[in-house]
C-alpha cells in the first residue's frame, strides 16, 4: 500500500482483515488489486474509491461493501477513466443469512459493461448479495454479468435485488445451473437476458424499460430466456414500438410467466422452442398484456413430447392479434 494525497493501492491487500474508513477516503486504485481468499474487505459508508484506466477489484475472499441511503459508497473511474469493474471469483464467499460478500448501498459508475469487455459488476461460480446500487456504465451495455459465456456452466446464484441501472444497461446471465435459486428482484433495468440456465431462475418485481435502438441489448426485448428455466412473476415491462416483451427460445425447461404487466410492442409473450426430446411445462397465468400487436403468440410446440401448456386468465387489450398459434 503507498500513500499519496489519496491512499493509494498498488498491489494485493496484505492483510487478513482490512478496512477501508472514511477517514482516509477518497482511495485510488492504481492498479488491479485483489482480495484473496481467506481475506475480509470491509468498505465504510461513505467512501469514495477510484480506479486507473482498465483497473478492477478482484474479490477471491470475501467483501463487505455496504453504504447507507443517505451515505453511498462510491465506485469510479479516476478523473473519468473507464475501469473494470468488482470481479466475485469461484473462492469468494456466498452471502447467506447475512454472512458473505455483499455490495449494498453503492454508486458504480464509468465502467466498460460489454459482455466481452468487464461489467461493473462481475460473478463467476458465486453467490454475493447486489442490493441498492445505482449503476452508470460508460455506454448502455451490460452492468452486471453472471458467468463467462454461454458454452461452460456457472455455478453462482446471486440475489440480484432493488438495483437502478442506468438508460440502456441490463443484467445478463450464462448458463446458471446452481442448485440454489437465482433471484433477481427490484431492479429498474432495460433488459434481462438468460442463457443456458436449466436450474429455474426467479424475476419478479422489476421494472424493465428496454432501450429500442441498442442492439447489444437484446436489441429491444424485455426478457430474453433461450434455453432456460424461469419464474417470471409481476414484472412491468414498457415497450417501443415492434419489439417484444417476454421471450421464450431454445430449448425449454420449466417456465412460469405470472401477473406480469407488458406495455405496448409487436408481442407481449413469445414462445417459440427449438426442437427438444422431451416436453416442457409452461404456465402463463393472470398476465395483462396492452397495446401489443400480438398478445401471446406460441410456435413450434408440436416438436415436443408430451409439452403441458397452460393458459388461464391473461388480458390482452388493444391487440389486433390476442393470441397467434403456430405448428402446435
Amino acid at each position: 500500500m503507498c500513500l499519496g494525497d489519496v491512499q493509494k493501492l498498488c498491489s494485493a491487500l496484505a492483510k487478513n482483515l482490512a478496512m477501508w474508513t472514511i477517514e482516509n477516503s477518497p482511495y485510488l486504485v492504481a492498479g488491479s488489486i485483489k482480495v484473496s481468499e481467506g481475506t475480509t474487505l470491509t468498505i465504510e459508508p461513505g467512501v469514495e474509491v477510484s480506479f486507473k484506466l482498465n483497473a478492477w477489484l478482484e474479490v477471491e475472499g470475501m467483501l463487505h461493501a455496504i453504504g447507507t441511503e443517505i451515505s453511498p459508497i462510491a465506485f469510479s473511474g479516476f478523473e473519468g477513466s473507464t475501469w473494470r469493474g468488482i470481479r466475485f471469483r469461484d473462492s469468494s464467499a456466498d452471502y447467506e443469512d447475512g454472512t458473505g460478500s455483499i455490495v449494498e448501498f453503492t454508486q458504480l459508475s464509468d465502467g466498460y459493461c460489454d459482455a466481452d469487455e468487464f461489467p461493473l459488476v462481475y460473478i463467476e461460480d458465486t453467490s454475493p448479495k447486489i442490493s441498492h446500487n445505482e449503476f452508470r456504465c460508460s455506454e448502455g451495455r451490460w452492468a452486471i454479468q453472471v458467468g463467462d459465456s454461454p458454452y461452460g456452466t456457472d455455478y453462482s446464484a446471486p440475489q440480484i435485488t432493488d438495483n437502478i441501472l442506468g438508460d440502456g444497461e441490463g443484467i445478463l446471465i450464462w448458463d446458471a445451473t446452481s442448485s440454489k435459486s437465482t433471484t433477481i428482484s427490484g431492479n429498474t433495468v432495460s433488459t434481462i437476458s438468460l442463457h443456458g440456465t436449466s436450474y429455474p431462475i426467479s424475476i419478479n418485481n422489476n421494472v424493465i424499460k428496454p432501450d429500442p435502438s441498442n442492439y447489444w441489448m437484446e436489441n429491444g426485448i424485455g426478457i430474453h430466456c433461450r434455453s432456460c428455466g424461469v419464474d417470471v412473476v409481476e414484472n412491468t415491462i414498457e415497450l417501443a414500438t415492434g419489439k417484444v416483451g417476454i421471450d421464450v427460445t431454445g430449448d425449454v425447461y420449466q417456465v412460469n410467466i405470472l401477473r406480469n404487466f407488458i406495455k405496448g410492442g409487436s408481442t407481449g409473450i413469445n414462445i417459440q422452442p427449438d426442437s427438444f426430446d422431451s416436453g416442457p411445462t409452461i404456465f402463463v397465468k393472470g398476465n395483462y398484456i396492452d397495446g401489443a400487436y400480438i398478445g401471446v403468440r406460441i410456435a413450434n410446440i408440436a416438436s415436443y413430447e408430451e409439452p403441458v401448456i397452460s393458459l388461464l386468465s391473461n388480458t390482452i387489450a388493444n391487440a389486433s392479434i390476442g393470441m397467434s398459434f403456430g405448428n402446435i
